[in-house]
């Protein structure tokens, strides 16, 4: 029995990795394609008009004060979120849009939060974090979230689909191989 159990554990982790691969492959086409520009709202409209658009440009302030810093990868960019709140919010309202600024050096996110004015409105223009963004409670255990609740991976665009379509055959293709390798293993 553990024999057997063995023998399906890799094509059932390749056929997870596959499937997860194609959910986000098709996606990005879907958004390619079905998104000419982003959609845009601002913070004080983004709950009562949000209506499930994946490339979206918000208006509203960066509450720096509120800006949550995650451990450092390995690599050269830093990984922190701010949210996007309107001009006149208060810590006990809620939050619909958390910011992930893009294009900070590791090591530079003090000096990019002293140079924002916390007055100030901007617009953070990118594509919606797939899968349901952040544990938003963990990362802001302070703050006050509620639906709809979005995270924006700043600058960030839909991929074109020739790019994305290849990635999308592919996980398919494995997805089959894994498929047709549980079923031979279950039929043994």
């Amino acid at each position: 029995m553990v024999a057997r159990f063995l023998v399906l554990v890799k094509p059932l982790l390749l056929f997870i990795a596959a499937l997860f691969g194609v959910i986000l492959g098709s996606r990005q086409v879907y958004i390619f394609l079905s998104e000419k520009q982003p959609t845009a709202f601002t913070a004080e409209n983004f709950a009562a008009q949000y209506g499930g658009q994946q490339w979206i440009s918000v208006t509203g302030r960066l509450a720096v004060e509120e800006l949550a810093e995650m451990p450092a990868h390995a690599g050269p960019l830093a990984n922190f979120y701010v949210p996007l709140v309107p001009q006149d919010w208060q810590r006990q309202e809620a939050v619909h849009v958390v910011a992930a600024p893009s294009r900070i050096p590791a090591g530079g996110v003090n000096g990019w939060a002293q140079a924002v004015d916390p007055q100030e409105i901007v617009t953070v223009t990118g594509v919606v974090r797939p899968l349901g963004g952040l544990n938003y409670g963990y990362v802001f255990p302070r703050l006050k979230f509620a639906r709809p609740t979005v995270t924006i991976n700043e600058n960030a665009q839909p991929h074109p689909p020739l790019g994305m379509g290849f990635f999308l055959a592919v996980c398919l293709v494995l997805g089959a191989f894994a498929g047709w390798r549980i079923v031979s293993a279950v039929q043994t």
